[in-house]
């Protein structure tokens, strides 16, 4: 273009407008449009020269309508001006008029050869959507390639804002908020299939720019279950402090989830990631822990822990409790499912209807579908006012009114050993004056009943205590195998569980034998619940047997800085897959400080550190996050002065001449500002007259020097 203004008619503009006319037939020869091939290339400078004598022969012989190349490009922006008015009349929005990107052919261009900004599942899109002539719906492609309509739809609008943020284009506000898939496409609503849906168009700069590229290795079509790769049931992220662990498992937890591969959640918004994560973990379809040296096998599967006794009392007994990964996976069904309108996580009561063996008010119960205690002199309302002194049974009151949830699980007590019925509350709690007394009622749906089943051995060897209403610490595979004894044909098999991931944060901090004991042979896949191999293995204090179930997914991060991966627990490293996570220096591309440029910078700090250290001790770019949110200097020397240096101190412990050889000071002439500064200091000045060897140099650190841009300069 730059040419084309110094001497217009001499030379081509090969503007997207321009290039619209010069591949027409209806403007130019045939053997030129052939020969040219639509400009999905674009000309050397040889073949742009002879492009440019092309035209002027042609224009000399009258072979075109065009007088002057100035002419042509008049006319090729009368073109454009027509195409807007016949886009706007399609209903598009938004319309040129109402918002214009601006992104050229070449713009565009870049941004798709940019790994930062087009993933392969952005160009898995766009391939499908030129498949479909340029234009679709997301639930279209949805139902014709595979995924979700929500997934194409974050697709786009993500792509958008990251071409947004690279090109620092103008906003499209609609209503207050930014659009930003107005940058790669226009829409229009639209009934498909009898529905309302939105129709994305691609911008014609930016389909054209896809015609140019070769989409040929991109594949389009829908996956079959088959030929899906899913993640191992046990992931490791490993790498040097600030690669995105931690960021990762949020991706990887979510993709594990909903079924999905690795890069296509990476390739969405990363706060609509984080927001389903939240969510999954509400729902406890995620946990999370932290090992550390003292973490051990009674927080993990399970342990003795002291507990008050019964209410009124100061006395302490010792109970069985279940460790966080235990639990977890207690609360998994495997590949069963109950149609017993269980809540997502039904915790299993005992309840005593009036008291053991055979009753009225138990035989009642058990005929009308619901459960029903005393403590009527109470009246209906249970207030913090309530005197509990003379009579007792805060604890069952407040467990049955206020902590029983709708879809938990009732275990009806025959006896001290026994359950005589199962079922699943129905209904919340209410007073039912109809009775004479137990008239505190929650409706139940009995799965079954008239049995007798001795529940010692699932109940950790405990027999059940007179407390009318408490909690037991029964798993559900165990309730669903009683259900399973009495009532087989009730349970379906064909739906699968819903995956869970159990996240172990610093997983090589602790250790690995002590925590997971006999369980580490267990979390094999091929060794999980309803494997071929399946095991499982009695617990040393509950004595029940133990096994992981197929749906649990155990993902773990590792700081190579705190312990290499070279050290790792052999167990450990034969049952899980490892991957590494290293400084991304491209996150931090066209990124300034005062002409400081951090890349560059961030580059050379890590080649020094890995030439006198190791690659495991490298920085992460996510020390630098601060900087690309506010690229300022004051900002450069905060993350130096409180992050930068303290780990190159904890790094070379007491070695400041490799600190100064990291950060360039070692190349400064005398008077440039050094970050760290050595000083001679004569002893026999501070200690008299007294024989030492030598004096003594002592190192400090210049924190201004963080905050001067001078100070970088032998770091790029």
């Amino acid at each position: 273009m730059g040419l084309y203004w110094i001497r217009p008619h001499r030379f081509v503009n090969l503007d997207s407008r321009n290039r619209e006319i010069l591949s027409s037939t209806e403007y130019m020869p045939d053997e030129f449009v052939v020969k040219t091939k639509g400009f999905k290339n674009i000309p050397t400078a040889k073949e742009y020269i002879d492009l440019c004598d092309t035209i002027s022969e042609y224009m000399d012989q009258k072979k075109i309508s065009f007088e002057s190349i100035p002419a042509l490009s008049y006319k090729a922006w009368l073109v454009t001006k027509e195409n807007e008015g016949k886009y706007d009349s399609e209903g598009y929005w938004p319309t040129l008029k109402e918002y214009n990107p601006k992104m050229t052919v070449e713009k565009w261009l870049l941004a798709l050869n940019d790994s930062q900004i087009t993933g392969e599942e952005n160009l898995k899109m766009f391939k499908m959507m030129l498949e479909q002539g340029g234009e679709s719906t997301c639930a279209n492609l949805a139902e014709k390639y595979g995924n979700t309509a929500q997934h194409y739809n974050a697709l786009g609008s993500s792509f958008g804002r990251k071409v947004f943020n690279k090109f620092k284009l103008p906003e499209c506000i609609d209503n207050g908020d930014a659009r930003y898939f107005t940058i790669p496409f226009v829409g229009k609503p639209v009934v498909e299939n009898g529905k309302d849906r939105y129709l994305w168009k691609l911008r014609p700069e930016l389909k054209e720019a896809l015609e140019t590229m070769d989409m040929s290795i991109v594949k389009t079509k829908k996956q079959s279950k088959e030929t899906e790769v899913h993640p191992d049931k046990n992931i490791i992220l490993y790498g040097p402090p600030g690669t995105g662990k931690t960021y990762n498992t949020v991706i990887y937890a979510v993709a594990i989830i909903e079924n999905k591969m690795i890069s296509e959640v990476k390739s969405e918004e990363y706060s609509a990631v984080k927001k389903r994560y939240d969510e999954y973990k509400a729902e406890e379809l995620i946990d999370f822990t932290t090992f550390h040296q003292s973490f051990g096998y009674e927080e993990f599967i399970e342990g003795i822990r002291p507990v008050m006794g019964a209410e009124n009392t100061t006395d302490v007994r010792y109970e069985i409790v279940d460790g966080v990964f235990k639990e977890f996976c207690t609360k998994t069904v495997s590949t069963k499912d109950l149609d017993m309108g269980l809540n997502k996580n039904p915790v299993v009561w005992k309840v005593s209807l009036a008291r053991t063996y055979e009753n009225e008010v138990r035989t009642e119960c058990l005929e009308n579908n619901h459960i029903r205690i005393a403590y009527d002199d109470y009246g209906e309302t249970i207030t913090d006012e309530t005197d509990f002194s003379q009579l007792g049974g805060k604890g069952v009151l407040d467990s049955f009114i206020n902590k029983m949830r709708v879809g938990d699980i009732v275990f009806s007590c025959y006896n001290a050993n026994e359950i005589d019925a199962i079922g699943v509350v129905t209904g919340e709690y209410r007073w039912d004056d109809s009775y004479d007394r137990y008239k505190r009622v929650r409706d139940v749906k009995w799965i079954i009943k008239n049995v007798r089943e001795n529940i010692l051995e699932i109940n950790d060897n405990k027999t059940m205590v007179l407390s009318a209403v408490y909690r037991l610490n029964i798993a559900l595979k165990d309730v669903f195998d009683i259900i399973e004894k009495y009532k087989g044909d009730f349970i379906k098999t064909s739906v699968k569980a819903q995956n869970k991931v159990f996240v172990i944060d610093e997983i090589n901090r602790g250790n690995i034998s002590k925590i997971f004991g006999e369980l580490i042979t267990l979390i094999e896949p091929t060794k999980r619940i309803g494997a071929e191999e399946e095991l499982r293995a009695k617990l040393p204090y509950s004595k029940k047997l133990f096994g992981i179930p197929d749906n649990i997914y155990i993902l773990g991060t590792m700081n190579t800085a705190d312990r290499s991966i070279a050290t790792v627990d052999t167990a450990l490293r034969r049952r899980f897959s490892f991957e590494e996570m290293m400084p991304d220096s491209d996150y931090l591309e066209d990124l300034f400080v005062q002409d400081i440029p951090i890349k560059t910078l961030f580059e050379t700090l890590n080649a020094r550190i890995e030439a006198l250290y190791d690659r495991e001790h490298t920085i992460g770019h996510a020390y630098f996050k601060e900087i690309k949110e506010n690229p300022t200097i004051h900002t450069l020397g905060k993350v130096f002065s409180k992050k930068i240096i303290p780990l190159l101190q904890e790094y070379f412990y007491e070695d400041y001449e490799k600190i100064r050889l990291v950060l360039g000071d070692n190349q400064k002439k005398h008077g440039e500002p050094l970050f760290v500064e050595a000083e001679q200091v004569s002893k026999m000045n501070l200690f008299g007259n007294y024989d030492f060897d030598d004096d003594k140099e002592i190192y400090r650190i210049n924190e201004d020097s963080c905050f001067d841009a001078d100070a970088y300069s032998m770091m790029y």
